[in-house]
C-alpha cells in the first residue's frame, strides 16, 4: 500500500530503497552490502575481510575479491596479536623491526609488517564502487 504523502509508484520505491540504504549504513558484514550512494551516482557498497598472517611473514597480500570494483572510498584496518588483547588501528612505525603498514594496490590489500611480528588477526573494512552499476 502506497502512503498517501507518496504521489505515485515510482516514488514509493524511490522511498523505499532510501529506507534500505538507511538501515544498511551501519552494517558490518564480511558480505557485499550496499550502504549508499557515492557522489558520482554509483552504489557504494561495504566488505569485512578478516584474515591471520602467520608469525615472522613480514610481506603479504589479502585478495578483496571484488572483480568489478570501480574505486576502493575506503580502506579501515585493525590489527591484532593472536595471543594478545591490545589492537593495533592504521599505520604505525615503532622501529625498522616493529612497524605494520597496509594499502591497496591492483585488486589486493599489501600488507607490510616487521620482524618482530607474532601472528595477528587482521579485520579490514573496506567500502567501494563497482563497475557493474
Amino acid at each position: 500500500m502506497i502512503p498517501k504523502c507518496v504521489k505515485n509508484k515510482q516514488e514509493h520505491r524511490q522511498l523505499e530503497n532510501r529506507c534500505t540504504e538507511l538501515e544498511n549504513h551501519e552494517v558490518y558484514s564480511t558480505n557485499e552490502t550496499k550502504i549508499g550512494t557515492w557522489i558520482d551516482g554509483r552504489n557504494l557498497y561495504r566488505k569485512v575481510i578478516t584474515t591471520t598472517i602467520p608469525s615472522g611473514t613480514t610481506s603479504t597480500e589479502v585478495n578483496i575479491n571484488v572483480p568489478d570494483y570501480w574505486v576502493l572510498i575506503r580502506l579501515d584496518y585493525r590489527l591484532k596479536a593472536v595471543n594478545s588483547t591490545n589492537y593495533a588501528f592504521g599505520n604505525y612505525y615503532a622501529s625498522s623491526t616493529d612497524f605494520q603498514r597496509c594499502f591497496f594496490r591492483e585488486g589486493a590489500i599489501q600488507v607490510r609488517l616487521g620482524t618482530n611480528n607474532s601472528s595477528v588477526e587482521i579485520l579490514f573494512v573496506i567500502e567501494y564502487t563497482k563497475t557493474t552499476d
